[in-house]
């Protein structure tokens, strides 16, 4: 339904909104359509009644704008919106009066009141727009036409449509002759009937009865009694008609004078008929929309009713100006159908071109008769209708005329049953098309696709088979890519895809190349008989072929074969035809473009793998290995070789080599003897002869690759001079009985071929193109490039590997001065890069060399050791002597020819030998010996090597001496310093009365920090000190001489324990800060207290601590940490730390035991701490036997057992002071 539309040229957003807030209520169904720019509006055009245009739309000068908007929208009103919240300007104002004098409708205020009046105008124009359109629409109901049809009648008998109100509808010029109707603007009741009143209330009751019954009624006779003239009887026939479902029936009257009963009969039986097919035609025109059902029903009818023997509809194709046969019922021949009939150029041509009904006569025996009415349909012309009988009563015109109301009724439903029928083949055109197009997104098999598309468009136009041939224009080629045949077909055994034909011999398609389609038929006597040979062995009756064009070029055609019965392609299969073949050709020209890259992708991945190989390896064998892997992979080929050539043999050494595990049959039938050297497997290491071998020889003159594309040996154009044929090539081992196709391409090092790399073809015969074969070439080339860097790169190896090797004895010489490891080390590495079985390293002492480090010897022990006089006076066959004496290095290449001395054990097996001097400040200290079992085993680089070794063992030899004449001295000083500090340590344990007193030390080296010291005060007082200097060494020794000195120098009898500590850290703070030391301290002072009333003696223990832990008071069933504290002396400042006593009673029998944290802190192999618990456990094991000296010895041989073999790390020291 066609809305009533608004166009608004606005782009203000707020105006637009505004304009439709306030009209929208005003027009109940319409369409608005809103342009921001004049421009929009001509060039993109909508159906508009109205025309709303903002005023600031306009330029100064109106008339352009407004003529090109009346060009765009002729006889639509413009309506002018100029805004109303400000007065007008002067520009504006003109403006408007500028529009107005143009002629647009009128102008409306951008406001509330403006914009309602406005929508009041265009409620009332729509209205008048809506009536014009319902005047203007043409009534295509079937009882509309049915009137119609019944006005125009001019039969004899007189019929009338009566409606439910009883008011005459239609009548035709009988009815208006036999009752005296005349034309009223109304429809007149049926009282209007020259009826007396019970006539006409039986005429009531009868017309209802008919429509309540829905049958048809017969009334013999009946009196129009109120006629002037005499009584006329009249027989009534009541039908009711059923137009649309949903309204109440008419009733057709048919009134016959029964004056004539005969005639009466006769009319009355024919327009019973005649009414039959109306009724009829009128239902189809309301019910259906499938166009052949309804078309066959009613040539059926038509044929009947007329009594004809044959009936057949055309349909006009504009585009081919010719009528297309869509129909034909009959029985007789028609020369005519199928064949097409064009325009104007027969009687029924004419009747599509003029409109106008023919009756005619064609000439025969026995002569035809046709009639031809025209299909129209809203001053459409779709066709013709031909009705035709053979030896009977012509047509007459009253025949016409049925004919013609029947072609009025049915035009309709034919123009209704042909758009359904377009509109549902534009659904299955689009399906089609987007079925091929998906399948064109998602194959990437070029045959699958075109196998797809050619099955889709033989589907679409219903053809037996069909196939898609694309052009090779060089060579004026087709080949068959892609086949069709529907299910039972015998046209083809279904094996053309691959076949090819020239098109030199096929000159009927040669039109093809100017994007034309062909329809070719079996029967035209012009057909080109190439073509006519072709469908003939086919058996095809129809053939259509459309080009596939891409980019407005045809790369190749389809075809369309139908082999059932001759076919007329219409312009529509035609047209879907290349739109179907547009896509196959998007497809083809898609894939082949897919098959380029793919190939281009090939190529650079064989490229890049070969890149990488050659870029992280230098393995001359994984090099060769991946260059021909790869471009066996890019040319999909499974055979080849590397072959390099020896030039000193005359042979080629094939390298590496793939075999081809399933070939074809073999190329030429060959007997085994012709095959005379290659062997069928394991090709590696087989040498090919080189001797006369006219390939190699062209190799090597032309410097070109060599190829045999097929078994008869022909090369390619550049090549000067055929090769021998493919068996004398298999003979010569280039090729094995297999290949039938062989590329032998030269590798070239520094401009010299020195190989070639060859593949193989053995499962179908390849041509090697252009572009295969540069591939082939740069993949050799950067073989041989890679094989120059490997030899490059391994003698850049050696030489790094050379330096490495010096550097790590440097590293040797310098990170170790044990002379055992050093010279160990350096045998080590010299087997890196200088081969020996056996090598020795001797060193001067005195008058003779002694051994002092060997390897590859099967007994060390025996060799390690010996002398040697250094002298040649002593003994002239020694060659490590004449070394030693010249300063100079000696390689011996035959030694049992040369020295006797090495032919003794354990020097029988040397065949080479070399001796080099060790010299260090110009002295010779040594000398390297190494020999092999191969004679002239070693060159001048081995030489220059082994002097390079020479000289790091030589500084290593002398750094080894020094290291062990500072050890000595070290040692010595050791010693010394050692009995220094076991002279302060108290000498054996002081006779104190009521106490028992011990002390021992176990250092971690050779001296320690850890210390113990006695001193009496007064004449019945003892004093207890025990230490640990930080650090270890000499310096904490020299501390702890320092802190015994300071003790016995500060003793006195009124001095405590913590005042001595005060008095130590004032001294000492600044030495021991300046060498970031400490020293830790425990002072104890033991007291005698007079004897109790039983006799019993106790003891007052004054004590103070800096940094020590604390001491263990202990009894047989007691054990406790005595709580006291301080920092070590020497950790903080004097006016910082002040040491204070603690005072403890000493009851009979109480043990006090003082030690140093590396008794606690001991640890074993596993990393356990000694701790608190295990010396408490050690002091548990032997409490009871109140003895200083056993407690003090078991503590430290406990711990020393809990250490066991892991390293002791700090002193240990123990000082037990037991009550008695």
């Amino acid at each position: 339904m066609t809305l009533f539309s608004l166009l608004l040229i606005e782009n203000q957003v707020s105006v637009a909104a505004a304009v439709v807030q306030i009209i929208g209520p005003h027009l109940p169904e319409y369409r608005l359509t809103i342009s921001q720019e004049v421009t929009q509006a001509v060039t993109e055009p909508e159906p508009a009644q109205v025309i709303l245009l903002n005023i600031a739309q306009l330029e100064d000068d109106v008339y352009p704008t407004l003529s090109s908007l009346s060009e765009a929208y002729p006889d639509v009103p413009i309506v002018v919106l100029h805004d109303a919240s400000t007065p007008p300007a002067q520009t504006e104002e003109q403006k408007l009066l500028a529009a107005l004098a143009w002629g647009v409708a009128t102008y409306a205020p951008l406001s509330k009141v403006g914009l309602t009046a406005l929508a009041k105008q265009l409620a009332a124009q729509q209205n008048a727009w809506q009536v014009e359109q319902e005047q203007n629409q043409p009534d295509l109901t079937s009882s509309r036409l049915l009137y119609e049809a019944i006005s125009s009648d001019t039969s004899h008998l007189a019929i009338q449509i009566i409606g439910p109100d009883h008011r005459l509808r239609a009548w035709n010029r009988a009815a208006e002759t036999l009752f005296g109707l005349k034309p009223t603007p109304t429809a007149p009741l049926v009282e209007s009937l020259p009826l007396s009143p019970d006539n006409l209330a039986r005429l009531k009751e009868f017309l209802d009865q008919a429509r309540s019954s829905g049958e048809s009624l017969f009334i013999p006779n009946f009196s129009l009694d109120n006629r002037q003239s005499e009584t006329h009887w009249v027989q009534l026939h009541l039908y009711p008609l059923y137009a649309e479902a949903s309204q109440l029936a008419d009733i057709c009257v048919i009134s016959a004078d029964v004056t004539d009963l005969k005639r009466t009969e006769i009319q009355q039986g024919h327009y019973s008929q005649e009414l039959q097919v109306l009724l009829e035609t009128s239902r189809q025109v309301s019910g259906r929309l499938e166009l052949v059902p309804t078309l066959e029903k009613i040539v059926e009818q038509t044929k009947m009713l007329l009594n004809a023997d044959n009936g057949r509809i055309y349909f006009l194709e504009k585009e081919q100006a010719m009528l297309q046969p869509i129909l034909s019922i009959g029985p007789l021949p028609d020369q005519d159908y199928p064949t097409a009939i064009p325009l104007g150029q027969s009687p029924i041509g004419s009747v599509a071109v003029s409109g106008k009904s023919v009756r005619l006569t064609t000439p025969g025996q026995p002569p035809e008769h046709v009639l031809g009415v025209p299909l129209t349909a809203f001053k459409e012309m779709m066709g013709v209708m031909v009705i035709s009988r053979v030896g009977k009563t012509p047509f007459g015109a009253d025949d016409l005329r049925f004919l013609e109301s029947i072609v009025r009724q049915v035009s309709s439903a034919i123009y209704n049953a042909r758009r359904f029928e377009e509109t549902r083949n534009n659904l299955n055109e689009l399906t089609l098309l987007y079925e091929t197009s998906s399948a064109i997104a998602a194959a990437r098999d070029v045959g699958a696709v075109l196998s797809t598309l050619i099955r889709q468009m033989a589907q679409a136009l219903n053809v037996s088979m069909g196939h898609i041939v694309s052009w090779d224009k060089q060579r004026t080629v087709g080949v068959i890519r892609a086949e069709f045949l529907t299910a039972g077909s015998t046209a083809s055994n279904g094996k053309e895809t691959g076949r090819t034909f020239n098109l030199t011999q096929r000159p009927a398609l040669l039109p093809i190349q100017q994007q034309q389609a062909l329809v070719f038929q079996a029967n035209d006597p012009a057909l080109d008989e190439a073509e006519r040979r072709e469908m003939v062995k086919r058996g095809s009756v129809s053939r259509l072929l459309v080009p596939l064009v891409v980019k407005d070029e045809a790369i190749g055609w389809a075809e369309l074969w139908e082999t059932r019965q001759e076919r007329m392609f219409t312009a529509d299969e035609i047209r879907l035809a290349r739109m179907l073949a547009n896509q196959a050709a998007v497809a083809l020209e898609n894939l082949q473009y897919l098959k380029q890259t793919q190939q281009a992708l090939e190529e650079t991945d064989a490229l890049y793998h070969v890149a990488s190989a050659l870029a992280s390896t230098q393995d001359a064998q994984t090099i060769m290995s991946t260059v021909l892997q790869e471009y066996l992979r890019a040319l999909h080929l499974r055979q080849g070789s590397v072959i390099f050539f020896d030039f000193e043999t005359k042979s080629g050494v094939v390298k590496v080599n793939f075999q081809d595990d399933s070939p074809g049959e073999p190329a030429i039938p060959m007997e085994e003897t012709m095959v005379e050297g290659r062997p069928a497997f394991g090709l590696e290491g087989w040498r090919l002869p080189l001797r006369n071998n006219p390939l190699y020889e062209r190799l090597m003159a032309t410097h070109r690759p060599v190829v045999i594309d097929d078994t008869l040996g022909k090369l390619l154009p550049f090549l000067p001079k055929a090769m021998p044929p493919l068996p004398t090539l298999i003979r010569l081992g280039w090729a094995g009985p297999e290949t039938l196709s062989l590329l032998v391409l030269p590798i070239q090092i520094r401009g010299e071929i020195t190989g070639a790399l060859v593949v193989e073809a053995t499962r179908h015969k390849h041509t090697f193109t252009p572009g295969e074969i540069v591939l082939g070439q740069a993949m050799a080339d950067q073989l041989g490039i890679g094989l120059q860097n490997v030899e490059l790169y391994e003698a850049e190896y050696r030489r790094r590997q050379q330096a490495e090797t010096l550097r790590e004895v440097s590293f040797v010489v310098g990170s170790s001065l044990n002379l055992n490891e050093v010279l160990e080390r350096i045998l080590d590495q010299l087997a890196r890069v200088i081969k020996y079985d056996s090598a020795t390293i001797h060193l001067i002492e005195g008058k003779r060399r002694r051994i002092i480090a060997g390897r590859g010897f099967p007994n060390p022990k025996k060799v390690i050791g010996l002398t040697f006089p250094v002298r040649l006076d002593t003994d002239q066959d020694d060659p490590g002597a004449l070394v030693i004496q010249n300063r100079q290095p000696l390689v011996v290449g035959n030694v049992p020819a040369s020295y006797n001395v090495l032919k003794k054990s354990p020097h029988e097996h040397i065949k080479s030998w070399m001796g080099i001097p060790l010299i260090s400040r110009d002295k010779v200290i040594g000398l390297i010996s190494i020999d092999h079992t191969e004679a002239n085993a070693y060159n001048e680089e081995d030489l220059r090597l082994a002097l390079a070794f020479a000289n790091q063992v030589s500084i290593a030899l002398e750094n080894a001496r020094l290291y062990e004449i500072e050890v000595r001295e070290l040692e010595r000083e050791l010693e010394i310093a050692q009995g220094i500090q076991e002279t302060l340590l108290p000498q054996f344990a002081p006779q104190v009365p009521g106490l028992q007193i011990s002390g021992r030390i176990l250092p971690a080296r050779q001296i320690g920090g850890d210390f113990f010291h006695f001193f009496p005060i007064g004449n019945d007082s003892f004093g207890v000190a025990i230490g640990d200097v930080s650090g270890k060494g000499i310096p904490a020794a020299l501390y702890m001489a320092v802190a015994i000195t300071a003790i016995d120098a500060q003793i006195r009898v009124d001095l405590g324990p913590g005042e001595l500590l005060n008095r130590l850290n004032y001294i000492l703070y600044n030495r021991l800060r300046e060498n970031k030391m400490n020293i830790g301290l425990q002072v104890a002072t033991f007291s005698p207290l007079p004897s109790s009333q039983d006799g019993a003696e106790s003891t007052v223990m004054t004590l103070a601590s800096a940094g020590m832990i604390a001491p263990i008071g202990a009894s047989k069933h007691s054990y406790k940490l005595l709580p006291v504290s301080g920092f070590p002396v020497g950790a903080l400042s004097p006016p910082e730390q002040n040491y204070h006593d603690d005072v403890f009673m000493l009851e009979p029998h109480t043990t006090i035991i003082f030690t140093s944290d590396g008794i606690v802190e001991a640890q074993n192999e596993a990393r356990e701490l000694f701790g608190f618990e295990r010396l408490e456990a050690a002091i548990n094991e032997v409490i009871d036997t109140q003895d200083a000296e056993t407690i003090a010895e078991h503590i430290i041989n406990t711990a020393q057992s809990f250490i066991g073999q892991a390293e002791q790390n700090d002193d240990m020291t123990v000082v037990v002071v037991v009550k008695t």
